[in-house]
């Protein structure tokens, strides 16, 4: 395959101002994570056209965005709640008391799996907004994605070459994988 670049630009003004992408079920734009920033930046794909929408308080929020139907979960380590985007109407709202994670996976359709700096994850299922957390042999994870083989596979934060896999949830492994299902 061959990749043309269609544009560039520079939206940040600082440095960790976004993260993490999330593309909308439509496919029209593109979501990104506030980290330090106070506003979600949004990109419409078809005119390239950037904008921000949103009033959001904190440092070194959202890293992290999974899609799931219309809505999109920003989740990260310096957040004390998930961002609830509901992509149809570019409206936000948030889960308090599932702050704290770095990196994460959708595992089915319903649960998103988090990892924590502090040896640690979670298990958030969107459909009660319940979240149970776990600890996490290995030691501080970051990077998180859901393998062809239906474990999800956390990477190491520090630079070793540690990696942990997760079998505790039942998982679909039929799920097909893609740039959409699995995020960090």
């Amino acid at each position: 395959d061959t990749y043309v670049l269609v544009s560039t630009g520079f939206v940040q003004t600082s440095s960790a101002g976004w993260a993490s992408a999330a593309l909308s079920p439509d496919g029209a734009h593109v979501y990104f994570a506030p980290v330090n920033k106070t506003a979600i930046l949004k990109i419409e794909v078809a005119t390239n056209t950037v904008s921000s929408f949103g009033s959001i308080t904190g440092v070194n929020k959202y890293f992290s965005s999974i899609n799931v139907g219309d809505f999109v979960y920003m989740m990260g380590d310096g957040a004390t709640s998930y961002l609830k985007l509901d992509t149809t109407t570019d409206s936000i709202s948030f889960i308090t008391g599932v702050g704290g994670n770095s990196a994460s996976c959708l595992v089915g359709s319903n649960k998103i799996i988090s990892s924590k700096y502090v040896a640690t994850y979670s298990v958030f299922d969107i459909d009660t907004e319940i979240t149970t957390s776990y600890a996490l042999a290995g030691g501080n994870m970051w990077g998180a994605t859901l393998g062809i083989d239906g474990r999800v596979y956390f990477s190491s934060y520090g630079g070793t070459s540690q990696y942990a896999a997760l079998t505790k949830q039942t998982i679909n492994k039929n799920l097909p994988l893609s740039r959409y299902n699995n995020k960090y």
